[in-house]
């Protein structure tokens, strides 16, 4: 076996075993001449053990040099290991992938076809060899049952409020005259802090005259319990919301409309 001086590295050792990761690749022995040494299990390259270079050098070797760089094992080695060289037991949690996963496509408005695209699954292996890929429906279910989820959290808040709900209603009718109505609630939690959140926004049938509004309004409310809570309604400028207005407030007998 040849070396030269500038193969030359240390390794550590605790209780007689490696402490860095990297010597699972390779094979320590002892030459004739009483040397220590270590010797790749890819390619067989020889590297002296002293004691005052670390594995730096058999590091290096191991991610640029060796023919069997690109292989499973080194690749995985190398996305596990920290700064320090130490390997880190690395499992993969799926449910907290898939929840992560849901969440960026949530965030950022991804279709559900990105978990199948071939680039996003080739970074997740490379990050994780375990992870298990899903398919567009899968997230498309995990979505839904974040979205309950927090739904439910936000029913719970809404209900423990000791003080009142403010409402901002916005109707819409597009050219195809279908109508769209997004609920916004304004509210204080118990720490004082300000909070809005869409309650709801929907597809609402014809006819949209005030009476139906107000019953879709209605329903949508009594869903969320909160009709004891509301103090002020606040309206767009469309023509129904006058009626739809007087209808509700005579349902709930509210004081407050603006």
């Amino acid at each position: 076996m040849s070396t030269t001086s500038e193969d030359t590295l240390d390794f550590e050792e605790a209780h007689g075993t490696t402490k860095s990761g990297v010597w699972s690749f390779y094979i320590k022995s002892t030459t004739d001449e009483g040397k220590v040494v270590s010797e790749c299990k890819y390619c067989q390259k020889v590297y002296i053990a002293g004691s005052s270079h670390g594995a730096s050098n058999m590091r290096r070797h191991l991610r640029s040099q060796c023919p069997s760089r690109n292989s499973p094992e080194v690749l995985e080695f190398f996305v596990k290991s920290t700064s320090g060289g130490a390997v880190r037991s690395v499992g993969c949690n799926q449910v907290e992938y898939r929840e992560a996963l849901a969440l960026s496509i949530i965030q950022h408005e991804y279709p559900f076809s990105y978990v199948e695209h071939e680039g996003t699954r080739k970074v997740h292996s490379v990050l994780n060899s375990d992870v298990k890929h899903i398919s567009r429906n899968t997230v498309k279910a995990d979505i839904l049952n974040v979205f309950h989820i927090e739904k439910r959290r936000l029913l719970e808040s809404l209900r423990s409020l000791p003080g009142k709900v403010s409402l901002t209603s916005d109707f819409w009718t597009l050219i195809t005259t279908d109508g769209y109505m997004c609920i916004t609630a304004h509210f204080i939690d118990n720490d004082w802090n300000l909070h809005k959140k869409i309650l709801n926004f929907v597809y609402v049938e014809a006819p949209h005259t005030g009476p139906a509004i107000s019953k879709e309004f209605g329903d949508l409310m009594s869903g969320w319990g909160i009709e004891d809570k509301i103090c002020a309604l606040t309206l767009d400028n469309a023509i129904v919301n006058t009626t739809f207005s007087d209808t509700y407030e005579t349902l709930l007998n509210l004081k407050d409309f603006c």
